[in-house]
């Protein structure tokens, strides 16, 4: 989910030793050497830890490890409906704090197999060492330089092997192809916008992918290195609330792997697949960000919520709902809340259920899902279930109630918007336009909160 920016929090560069030296007391034990001298004699080896391009480009980034607790699946994956999506957890950096409906910040890695084709592409094996130098003076280079860095770290954390060229991009390799007939069709494809739409942005071809189309370009691994982006930081909606335990979070990721669009093997999104690989204890670079809109529960407990949703849009409601029932516990009761999700199947992939159904039981929410495999009647997405039960939105409309929408913006968000317009239209018996204004309105007051992603 690509997200807004935010401030991160936390030094990683505080205290050197403090984050090392347990580190190389491992390694030590592990190589069966003595990491540090010891006395008389002394080890055959002295070890001395130095900061590596990774601990360079998690401070550039303005980031901090943490430690993944838990990675578990949410899905039934035996199911043929069965699409993967995982609740991770993680344990914050001392003195990182969130709120619920913040974002948790990640800074991925690419997948070992593209890396390994990207290497064997250029000649090189992933476990190579270079040394970048730049013609242009170290403020012009994105990326390591003047020490020995493996192709592996370059490839792997530094570059976007899976962002789509640019048409710059597609000349420069027309300008490095040897066939003629190659080098012509490079060329078209630069120079004319709809072919380049059709054939690049729309199937996401990357770099590699059209050196692999058109093999008579040769570029060496500098020039490949200078046509791609920087590894850029993602953004997940947190789904805990730190009332529950303000050292961790959670964050719920729909896993992304399918055949590539450009025909190249198969795609894997570059943070969902990074993330899916975690393993308990394993360090991960974040930051805690908070969205550009208030997208936080209400000040008061018992203000009334309507949150609409659908897939991984649930996540930060997940943490809403846990908030609410936590300060419900302690004294502030909870006002009427409404969750309205769109998933595939109940038995699949209704994440969390047995949490929602018991915060039901305890009259923290009314769940109101839509199930695209199994419809109940014409309700088959989240705005078909919203206007089967406009009725129950109408009366927490007059309740005072804050409207919040979470998820995709090409589909599922205008469509939410168009039923809540509907919605009004035919409560107030007015225009389309005079809806829209009224949504407007509501967007301006603060109590409709949407947060979409791409």
């Amino acid at each position: 989910m690509a997200r807004g920016e935010g401030d991160a929090r936390g030094d990683f560069f505080g205290d050197f030793e403090q984050w090392y030296g347990p580190l190389w007391e491992r390694l030590g034990a592990g190589l069966g050497v003595a990491a540090r001298p010891t006395v008389g004699g002394g080890p055959l080896y002295d070890v001395e830890a130095v900061p590596t391009a990774e601990v360079e480009l998690v401070r550039e980034n303005k980031l901090d490890f943490s430690t993944v607790i838990e990675n578990r699946e949410l899905v039934d994956l035996t199911s043929p409906f069965g699409r993967s999506k995982r609740h991770i957890e993680f344990a914050l950096p001392p003195g990182v704090t969130y709120a619920a409906g913040d974002y948790l910040a990640v800074l991925p890695e690419n997948h070992p197999r593209l890396v390994e084709r990207a290497a064997r592409r250029l000649g090189t094996r992933p476990g190579a060492a270079v040394i970048l130098r730049s013609n242009r003076g170290a403020m012009a280079a994105s990326l390591p330089t003047d020490h020995p860095v493996s192709i592996q770290e370059l490839l792997g954390r530094h570059v976007e092997l899976s962002a789509p060229a640019t048409r710059k991009d597609v000349e420069r390799l027309a300008e490095r192809a040897q066939d003629k007939a190659q080098q012509a069709a490079l060329n078209e494809l630069a120079s004319d916008p709809a072919r380049y739409q059709a054939e690049v942005l729309k199937k996401r071809a990357s770099v590699l992918d059209l050196l692999d189309a058109y093999p008579s370009c040769e570029l060496s691994l500098g020039e490949f290195l200078e046509l791609l982006p920087a590894m850029r930081v993602r953004q997940y909606s947190i789904s805990s609330s730190p009332r529950a335990n303000p050292s961790r979070c959670t964050v719920t990721v729909a896993i992304v792997k399918a055949p590539a669009w450009s025909g190249q093997g198969e795609f894997h999104g570059t943070c969902s697949s990074f993330l899916a690989r975690l393993r308990a204890e394993d360090q991960v670079p974040i930051a805690i960000r908070t969205p550009n809109v208030p997208f936080h529960p209400p000040a008061l407990n018992s203000t009334p919520v309507v949150m609409i949703c659908a897939g991984t849009g649930l996540a930060p409601f997940r943490g809403f709902l846990q908030e609410r029932a936590l300060r419900h516990a302690h004294g502030e009761p909870a006002g009427p809340a409404l969750l309205f999700f769109g998933c595939d199947h109940p038995d699949v992939d209704l994440l969390y259920r047995e949490e929602l159904e018991q915060w039901e039981r305890q009259d923290i929410v009314t769940l109101y899902p839509a199930f695209f495999r199994k419809p109940e009647g014409e309700v088959t997405f989240v705005q078909h279930r919203l206007w089967k039960d406009r009725e129950k939105v109408r009366e927490l409309y007059r309740q005072g109630a804050i409207f919040f929408l979470c998820g995709e913006g090409q589909y599922m968000a205008p469509a939410v918007r168009e039923t809540l317009a509907k919605i009004y239209q035919e409560t107030a018996g007015c225009t389309d336009a005079e809806a829209s204004s009224w949504l407007l309105e509501m967007e301006h007051k603060g109590r409709y909160v949407p947060d979409v992603f791409a």
